[in-house]
């Protein structure tokens, strides 16, 4: 485990990633880059797919509300 997550339980640092990998996820959706959530999905471990799938909609939300993405290509 890293330094960084020493002093956090094992539930937290998991949810910590499956939170990260949601917003990656709609992240690259939001900029047109290939991605498939399902396969990141179950990557996740079990008990934390539920989790990653409520996120992975948090994200989905909070990205509809932002101005449409305007990156140079």
């Amino acid at each position: 485990m890293s330094l960084y997550y020493q002093g956090y339980s094992g539930n937290y640092v998991g949810k910590l990633h499956a939170d990260i990998a949601a917003s990656c996820v709609v992240g690259r959706e939001r900029m047109n880059l290939p991605v498939t959530p399902a396969l990141v999905e179950a990557e996740q471990p079990e008990h934390l797919r539920h989790y990653f799938k409520q996120r992975l909609e948090h994200y989905r939300r909070i990205s509809q509300q932002l101005p449409p993405d305007q990156t140079c290509g």
